[in-house]
């Protein structure tokens, strides 16, 4: 499972939804509306596993759909769902109107996208000066979290697993050690023993499902493992955009493991096949993070409890909404 980047992901898909809106001036609220549904489609279907594009996809249909409402109805909406049901009847902007609203919004929506994906994106105060922290993988959130905190003259320190069989930790420490973060590189199985120094585990999970759980490194879920069993907090910053409404059984091909030539070192490749026929290598890269991992997923948008992420995916009226 290789996911790009997913701000850039999210730019990506704005882009191509804006050039697609710039071909319809001239046309209705109901065409541009029903042109992003299709070129959503059409977009997923060319990365099914980057299920971020679609959610991005529908996410610009919703901002453009509720601002026809705002143009029509004349009444500022004070919440926007996070999965809204097209209404049977879709709104009919007149064409004079519908493509500046339409590309009004999304210019925003990518402004936004690009603030969050900055040091200078929402900062989040959970972190105390003197604070441990411990972190696992590269997630662009949490790196500009903490550069942002660091500028700000908030003295911290880091704890970073190796992280088998991603063995990405030697590079995240040595990117924070250069942006002048105390960190400390810790081998996988310390990783128990150095959470009784930390306050609390900061990760980045890829997807959070509709039952609250998320789709993260295989060493992110076992730092959460560890952290519940020694009472620690488990904190998640993610966006919007990378909630879903999908099971862990329909996205379980996600789940990718390492190769086996990419754990056992190159000598033992050599030698014959009798000597792996009883041994099997099971080196997972992604892994599902069960809900009662997670304290909470913190977003630009509000904190949501796990067992609220259900609800987000309910039908109107009794799904949870946001600001």
């Amino acid at each position: 499972m290789a996911f790009q980047g997913k701000f850039q992901s999210a730019e990506s898909v704005i882009q191509s939804l804006q050039q697609l809106v710039q071909e319809y001036d001239g046309a209705t609220g109901s065409e541009i509306l029903r042109a992003i549904a299709n070129r959503t489609n059409l977009l997923q279907s060319q990365a099914p596993h980057d299920i971020i594009i679609g959610n991005i996809g529908r996410r610009c249909e919703m901002l453009v759909r509720s601002k026809y409402k705002q143009h029509l109805t004349g009444m500022q909406p004070t919440r926007i769902l996070l999965f809204e049901e097209p209404d049977e009847k879709e709104p009919d902007i007149r064409s004079a109107d519908a493509h500046s609203i339409a590309m009004a919004v999304l210019t925003k929506f990518e402004e936004k996208i690009k603030r969050l994906g900055s040091v200078g994106g929402v900062c989040h105060g959970f972190i105390s000066p003197g604070d441990t922290i411990m972190t696992v993988s590269y997630g662009v959130q949490v790196f500009n979290h903490f550069v942002a905190l660091r500028q700000k003259g908030v003295e911290f320190s880091v704890l970073i697993p190796e992280n088998e069989p991603l063995r990405d930790g030697k590079a995240l420490a040595l990117t924070l050690a250069k942006s002048n973060i105390q960190t400390a590189l810790i081998s996988d199985a310390s990783i128990a023993l150095h959470l009784t120094k930390a306050s609390c585990v900061l990760l980045e999970p890829e997807l959070i499902l509709v039952n609250g759980g998320a789709i993260a490194t295989s060493g992110a879920v076992l730092t959460a493992m560890a952290a519940r069993a020694i009472g620690r907090p488990v904190y998640c910053l993610c966006e919007i955009f990378q909630f879903c409404a999908e099971h862990v059984n329909s996205v379980s091909h996600l789940l990718a493991s390492s190769h086996p030539c990419d754990v056992l070192p190159a000598e033992s490749m050599k030698e014959s096949f009798s000597s792996f026929k009883n041994l099997t290598i099971k080196a997972p890269l992604w892994a599902y993070m069960e809900p009662d991992l997670v304290t909470a997923y913190i977003t630009s948008e509000g904190t949501f409890q796990p067992s609220s992420i259900f609800q987000l995916a309910q039908p109107a009226p009794s799904r949870v909404e946001f600001v």
